[in-house]
């Protein structure tokens, strides 16, 4: 099959798709360019190729969700996250994670259906409170580091390991959950 007859069928999928898998496609495209313009603007220019190879992936990964270009679209924004951003303290750290949140929500859960399926509200509401978890330790992680930062503390691997443990213990916590409800 050609790559146009190709791209075509993966386009008239999403236009037959639910509205919930259309908002997931949608946050799979956005995501990812949330969290390039963040870095754009913590570190002040914007590297045009870079932007657009994210672009592309995202489109990508919006079309075809169960594909390996999510990983590629990972390792670039950290890749450009970290070649370019010197003040990991920035507040657009928030964004950039934001963006990472919902391009994985997407990623997940429009890879896990048919395109067609529409999610019953027990569904929603537990990777709703997933998100809200992730989100909560990740604006405590960067409040952490500020906080790190303000006593000039000089233990960033202290800190790392603490936080990494929350995530596991967090991580657990939602396992456990979501073992208990099913």
């Amino acid at each position: 099959m050609m790559l146009v007859e190709r791209i075509a069928d993966l386009v008239i999928a999403i236009r037959r798709a639910s509205g919930q898998q259309r908002l997931l496609r949608f946050t799979v495209l956005i995501g990812p360019l949330v969290t390039f313009a963040a870095a754009c603007a913590a570190a002040d220019h914007v590297l045009v190729p870079v932007g657009v190879v994210v672009a592309v992936l995202a489109i990508c990964c919006a079309l075809q969700p169960d594909t390996n270009a999510a990983l590629i679209v990972l390792v670039v924004l950290v890749w450009d996250w970290a070649g370019a951003v010197h003040d990991h303290r920035t507040p657009w750290v928030l964004l950039a994670a934001a963006g990472l949140l919902a391009f994985h929500v997407g990623m997940a859960m429009s890879s896990i259906a048919p395109a067609t399926v529409a999610w019953s509200p027990t569904t929603r509401h537990r990777w709703a409170r997933r998100v809200e978890l992730v989100g909560a330790l990740t604006i405590a992680a960067w409040l952490s580091t500020l906080a790190a930062h303000a006593i000039d503390l000089d233990g960033g691997a202290l800190l790392l390991v603490i936080a990494v443990l929350l995530l596991a213990a967090a991580a657990v916590l939602v396992h456990a959950a979501s073992l208990d409800r099913r």
